[in-house]
């Protein structure tokens, strides 16, 4: 996970986007998606890390640690040199669970504006003032909360200085209040300008989590089956069932082994709960063309005469 080994000279020289300069792209996605998710996140190879700050927190028992714990401890990692206002302490472990405690508070206003961001608004109908800098269209108080909340976060906390780290060169560097301003820093630089559906992160049409993807048609996250699951919904599925089995009861009443006749089948599509459910089913799902067909060719099948079984197999 842990890749980039640029020195100090090169991270401090991006100016207003040091954020994460020295980490993969995708990585930080990962940590957004796990602090968003409350999931773990892989520091198997942390301390493999080469920098100081890797030497430092390399010696730590990482089987003890929480989601968040596990989360701190990458974005002291991926952070580099970067400034962030938690108090310092020379116990590392006890670090690493302040981070995480900075973390979980802000972690609820945190989700709620990146749900705010993700989901996809209405069109506007004018134009007119937030508040004296920003301008923006008319937007309900949630969406003027999720706004100043990055505004807060991605911008104002940042801090700009000057420095001269080797002595020769000079450089500007910046630093920010809380570590969760870093990601909304990175949000801000993904995802401006940019439509729900353009966003490198999304949100599960099914489960409600959050992932990262390239693609823009995406709705679903990967590996865990919601497209699946999404599609076949519990009504979906009893309707199905239902008519699979009055298609296979049909398919058996053209087979003189089975017992049962098509007079059968008749009977038992004559009867109000079964005629009501078939019709439901018909008006529910009318744009699936495989449950169409197999409830006409169920009624195709008993509207054979007895004379044309033949037939009337070779149908179904």
């Amino acid at each position: 996970m842990y890749t980039s080994k640029k020195d100090v000279s090169a991270r401090v020289a991006a100016g207003a986007e040091p954020a994460f300069v020295v980490a993969d792209r995708e990585d930080i996605l990962n940590c957004i998606t796990a602090y968003y998710n409350d999931t773990s996140i892989d520091i198997s190879d942390a301390k493999h890390r080469l920098t100081s700050i890797a030497a430092d927190v390399g010696g730590l028992d990482y089987s003890s640690f929480n989601n968040l714990e596990r989360l701190a401890l990458v974005l002291r990692l991926e952070s580099g040199d970067y400034g962030v206002g938690t108090v310092s302490t020379r116990n590392r472990e006890l670090s690493i669970r302040m981070i995480a405690g900075e973390l979980r508070k802000h972690r609820a206003e945190f989700c709620a504006a990146v749900k705010w961001l993700c989901t996809e608004k209405p069109e506007p109908e004018g134009i007119t003032w937030l508040d004296e800098k920003l301008i923006c269209h008319p937007v309900t108080d949630h969406a003027k909360k999720s706004i100043k909340y990055f505004q807060e976060h991605g911008l104002q906390h940042i801090k700009l200085h000057v420095m001269m780290p080797d002595g020769m060169r000079l450089f500007s560097h910046a630093n920010c209040t809380h570590w969760v301003d870093l990601f909304c820093i990175f949000l801000l630089r993904e995802c401006s300008g940019r439509f729900p559906h353009q966003m490198p992160i999304k949100l599960c049409r099914y489960c409600g989590k959050l992932f990262s993807t390239t693609r823009s048609d995406t709705e679903f996250c990967p590996g865990r089956g919601c497209q699946r699951k999404n599609f076949w919904t519990e009504a979906r599925h009893n309707d199905y069932e239902f008519v699979r089995r009055h298609m296979k009861f049909a398919e058996n009443c053209l087979s003189p082994q089975s017992g049962y006749s098509l007079e059968d089948l008749r009977t038992k599509l004559d009867k109000p709960r079964v005629k009501q459910r078939l019709q439901a089913i018909q008006q529910r799902w009318s744009d699936w063309q495989k449950i169409l067909e197999m409830i006409k060719t169920i009624g195709e099948t008993a509207q054979v005469s007895k004379g044309s079984t033949y037939e009337a197999t070779r149908r179904v």
